[in-house]
């Protein structure tokens, strides 16, 4: 849709990316095998990136907090300098 809005074809985002039209297609219907750094192009060249850092903020992942907590000692000590 965004594509779309700014009255570019397929044909003219894939050349702004620098991917072949049947790449842009895949990206398009949300193919799994899209490598994600090429979505991150694709949304940047149509200025759709800022809902992206939302994506993977650690601080809201439970599984990242988480293994954080397992991580952290139980005691700290002085080191001896």
């Amino acid at each position: 849709m965004a594509r779309r809005a700014r009255l570019w074809t397929q044909a003219d985002l894939a050349a702004k990316i620098g991917v072949s039209v049947n790449t842009l297609v895949s990206i398009e219907k949300g193919r799994a095998t899209v490598a994600f750094g090429l979505i991150v192009k694709a949304l940047w060249a149509l200025d759709c990136l800022e809902g992206l850092e939302q994506v993977a903020k650690p601080e809201d992942d439970g599984a990242i907090q988480i293994a954080a907590a397992r991580n952290m000692p139980l005691r700290v000590r002085e080191r001896n300098e």
